[in-house]
């Protein structure tokens, strides 16, 4: 039979891979699936079945309020499928600190769970330099495939293996800080490395500053070096992809040529909008990306996070949410104190978690299930409770698994309804729109699942009904999947373009041009196609004018510059040159000719393969487009 120390090895390497980043750090739909079984295992060879105190005695009641805040918020939440999954994210969290904590009482467990974690972040990131070193991204990304996340994910591991190297001196730990470096600095995340600079000069040097200490650190640094320039050059002379440098990065933030930092500033402005009409209460746990276009600043500002966990979950859960998270962040402050007093030698990754912790209030690192898996594994390792306080008397096994049963329906509803929703989006691409209309009605059928879904196949309805297949139910069908999408979803723009088009299509004009505007004032920054349908609408009912200023108003919020930033969604030039068409149609009704043909020139310079705006220049001048 395994003894306790064996089930408390194995406890640990479930918990290591539960941290591991597969698809894409656990925010593709299988990543929480993933996460829950290898935490189930571990809690199973914990073998906790026996009732014990609960050793995160005040962190513990805190992290319990914000859990019963935040589930409580999907009675009133903008999305309630993006409070169910932050919920779920955040309760696995929980359930790796607390098999942490079992694991961690145990010293031989303890040293076999960081050596784990090294290991990890060491494969991840030969991983990642390989993308890097062949791939077309410029920036080291790993499997996160975004590279501010990643940094996040590595900042334990660095400062854990380069700290051991510096004060052990030994060679495996000099390689592993190398390689975990390199794979750092490529990711060119300049917040990330301002905050190792500050975590490592405080927790490392002010730690280990004698003269062979500093030497260590000084040729763990120049092999760092050395390696970041070697794999640039590789990069560039073979693969024949440019690189950035780290100088050019800073270059960019001190000459005010990078929006990145104003950018945050204006998401922090966004999430200060919406707790200040929502002060209570909050919008719901996890919906700051579903109410942000509302309360967004500029177009090229678009984002689904504040870029900042403290405050986005401020907005999300109101004021009562945001005295929690004060009292959750006081709370493990003083435990780490106590922690650091017990045990001097847990500096190091103490440092590793505030690092961690600083980061996520500078980007988007704790809007993934691997980093939030990972701070709830360090917090479980090193937070220790006030001497003597009292401390619930239950089964944390039952809470557990009770905990782990409650997500399995959604968790794996969510999974299946992703995977259908994959075979029907490869439906939509080969043009088999009544098997992906199908597909996506099917992936809604199952008692959790995303309402993009309802929307996606409403979409298939509307296009099939546009072209002339069972249109009178097609467009019916489109107009119900619209609708149950509005109340799934009722801050998504995208819901109202569908059913503006739909009951136009069926001929209820008053209703569709209602809700084109609501679309326009849910979000008036991300939807051209809102403008030119609705600019069209007006010009097909004789108001021209207002066909005018509607189109005149959205292409000011997207100037070239906003193109050239939003080169990843192909389809923005076509819609933009399409509203310069609508824009050049108004032009026409009004009488003035000479703007017609320069909005049909401005719609061929955004985008030369615009059918439309090509043969309105022909017609208006008679010659044929400029090449």
């Amino acid at each position: 039979m395994i003894g306790a120390r064996g089930r408390r090895q194995f406890a640990a390497l479930a918990l290591v891979l539960a941290t591991a980043p597969w698809f894409r750090g656990g925010r593709d739909a299988g990543g929480l699936v993933v996460i829950a079984l290898f935490l189930a295992l571990g809690l199973i060879a914990t073998r906790t079945l026996e009732p014990k105190r609960l050793r995160l005695t005040g962190l513990g009641w805190w992290y319990g309020a914000l859990m019963v805040w935040a589930s409580a918020s999907w009675f009133w939440s903008a999305n309630r499928y993006a409070t169910l999954v932050w919920v779920a994210t955040w309760l696995l969290g929980g359930l790796a600190a607390l098999l942490a904590v079992h694991v961690a009482s145990d010293e031989t467990s303890r040293a076999r769970l960081l050596r784990g974690l090294l290991e990890l972040a060491v494969i991840f990131s030969v991983y990642g330099i390989w993308l890097f070193v062949t791939g077309d991204y410029n920036r080291l990304t790993s499997t996160f495939y975004w590279a501010n996340p990643w940094a996040t994910f590595l900042f334990p591991a660095v400062i854990l293996a380069l700290g051991r190297y510096v004060q052990q001196g030994r060679k495996l730990y000099l390689g592993m800080a190398a390689v975990l470096l390199t794979a750092f600095l490529l990711t060119y995340s300049r917040a990330a490395l301002l905050v190792l600079v500050v975590v490592v000069l405080v927790g490392v040097v002010a730690r280990y500053h004698r003269r062979w200490h500093l030497m260590r650190l000084a040729l763990s640094l120049a092999l760092v070096a050395v390696s970041c320039i070697v794999l640039i050059q590789l990069r560039t002379r073979y693969v024949h992809q440019s690189g950035l440098g780290i100088s050019a990065r800073f270059a960019d933030a001190l000459s005010g040529d990078s929006v990145s930092g104003l950018d945050r500033l204006y998401y922090l402005r966004s999430a200060w909008a919406i707790l200040v009409d929502n002060p209570v209460a909050g919008t719901g746990a996890g919906t700051y990306g579903a109410v942000h276009p509302a309360y967004q600043f500029r177009v090229i500002s678009a984002g689904s996070t504040a870029h900042n966990v403290y405050a986005q979950t401020a907005a999300e859960l109101g004021g009562i949410g945001a005295i929690i998270l004060i009292g959750f962040g006081v709370s493990l402050l003083l435990g780490l104190r106590r922690q650091l007093r017990h045990d001097p030698e847990r500096v190091l990754l103490t440092a590793g978690l505030l690092a961690l912790l600083l980061h996520a209030g500078l980007d988007i690192g704790a809007n993934y299930p691997a980093v939030i898996i990972l701070g709830g594994l360090l917090i479980g390792t090193l937070y220790r409770s006030k001497p003597g306080a009292i401390a619930p008397q239950f089964s944390l096994n039952w809470l557990a698994f009770g905990a782990l049963a409650l997500m399995a329906q959604p968790l794996v509803a969510s999974y299946r309804s992703a995977v259908v929703t994959t075979t029907a989006a490869d439906e939509q691409s080969e043009g088999n729109l009544p098997a992906a209309a199908e597909d996506y009605r099917s992936a809604h059928l199952f008692l959790t699942y995303s309402p993009d879904t309802l929307t996606a196949e409403g979409i298939n309805r509307f296009a099939m009904a546009s072209a002339g297949r069972d249109t009178a139910l097609n467009t019916e069908l489109a107009i119900r999947r619209a609708e149950a999408g509005i109340h799934q979803d009722p801050r998504n723009a995208e819901n109202y373009l569908l059913l503006a088009r739909s009951e136009w299509l069926g001929g209820s004009v008053k209703r569709a041009e209602q809700a084109y505007l609501k679309g326009l004032q849910l979000d008036p920054w991300n939807q051209p196609l809102l403008y030119s349908d609705l600019a069209t609408l007006y010009l097909s009912r004789d108001r021209n004018a207002e066909a005018l200023e509607l189109s005149t108003q959205g292409l000011a919020k997207y100037p070239g510059s906003v193109i050239i930033n939003r080169n990843s969604l192909n389809q923005l030039p076509g819609q933009i040159a399409d509203l310069y068409v609508v824009q050049g149609h108004a032009w026409e009704a009004l009488g003035n000719l000479a703007e017609a043909v320069r909005s049909a020139q401005t719609a061929l310079e955004t985008d030369r393969s615009s059918l439309a705006a090509g043969n309105m220049y022909k017609r208006l001048t008679g010659a044929l487009p400029p090449r």
